[in-house]
């Protein structure tokens, strides 16, 4: 006699008491990835203000003490025709320096680390609209969900550069198709066509993802390693014992930190999220449904996304 495991039980009644093909037998699978996606987006920003604030905290470290002179550095300066990514404008950030271009402490974050917004967004917005698929309770909300997400897989692509499959040109009228029969057929059917569409730009995206996260975590933990080093060199035996504990406790903090970005893969964070909607275009085009599959990778891209997420916030 066949034999099944509990988690092939509890996939078969879920599958036979979902109508088979319900999206609700992956609407925690969705939200799990819908929030990886967050913390990573919350970690993209957690970044950029890192490393803004640990800048300024080394201009004032260096600065304060000798009352020097300064300046706007010249990544402030607008070039006479602005292109379509401002961003890409300059290669540096807009900051403060020393009037004295000699005395300019080098640069913590390189500007290509901070304009990567776009592709956040997108994937953001992509991630939103997976979820609102799964959560429409009637035709009304499902054909709002259905909107939302064509948007957001034309702003995958665009973002990506990259082409969607010919099954995208479906998703538009898929809400309305006279041949599906339930509300439930339907959010599959188009659960299945948006994910499918989008595991090329989500691949490209997640990549690019990658690369800025890895970039930014570099930039800071570079920009406590200087701020550090600075504070660092001016505690000494003159300072009341309240202000010695206090830098001291300062420093620690930052050392902690660096320690915390150092042993913090960001990319890997990037690949996971990437394999994990892998995993769950499969399992939406396979008739097996690859449960266990799509389970087991949105676990690993949760645990690192919310590590790096954590990691840059400190």
């Amino acid at each position: 006699m066949r034999r099944f495991t509990p988690l092939g039980m509890l996939a078969a009644c879920l599958c036979a008491g979902l109508a088979a093909c319900s999206p609700y037998l992956y609407k925690s699978e969705v939200e799990s990835f819908r929030a990886g996606v967050n913390d990573l987006a919350t970690a993209y920003q957690s970044g950029t203000k890192g490393v803004a604030a640990e800048r300024a905290v080394i201009q004032q470290t260096q600065l304060t003490p000798t009352r020097t002179r300064v300046a706007l550095s010249p990544g402030c300066a607008l070039p006479a025709t602005v292109s379509a990514a401002p961003a890409a404008d300059n290669t540096l950030p807009c900051a403060l320096q020393p009037a004295d271009p000699a005395m300019a402490p080098r640069q913590s974050a390189p500007r290509e680390s901070t304009s990567a917004a776009p592709l956040i967004h997108a994937l953001r917005d992509y991630a939103d609209a997976l979820a609102a698929i799964t959560n429409a309770q009637d035709q009304e909300a499902l054909e709002a969900a259905n909107s939302k997400l064509t948007g957001s897989l034309a702003g995958l692509a665009s973002t990506a550069k990259a082409g969607l499959p010919n099954e995208f040109g479906a998703i538009a009228g898929l809400a309305f198709s006279v041949g599906v029969a339930t509300l439930n057929q339907r959010r599959f059917d188009m659960l299945k066509r948006g994910v499918t569409a989008a595991n090329e730009p989500v691949a490209v995206l997640g990549d690019a993802m990658g690369q800025a996260l890895d970039t930014l975590r570099k930039a800071r933990a570079d920009g406590l390693l200087l701020a550090g080093t600075t504070m660092a060199g001016q505690i000494n035996a003159s300072m009341s014992p309240d202000d010695y504990t206090a830098a001291l406790t300062t420093l620690q903090a930052k050392t902690d930190a660096i320690e915390t970005l150092r042993r913090t893969n960001a990319r890997a964070a990037a690949d996971d999220m990437v394999k994990a909607h892998a995993a769950l275009a499969q399992a939406l085009n396979d008739d097996t449904r690859q449960v266990a599959a799509v389970v087991t990778a949105l676990k690993t891209f949760r645990e690192k996304a919310r590590a790096v997420q954590e990691a840059f916030a400190s």
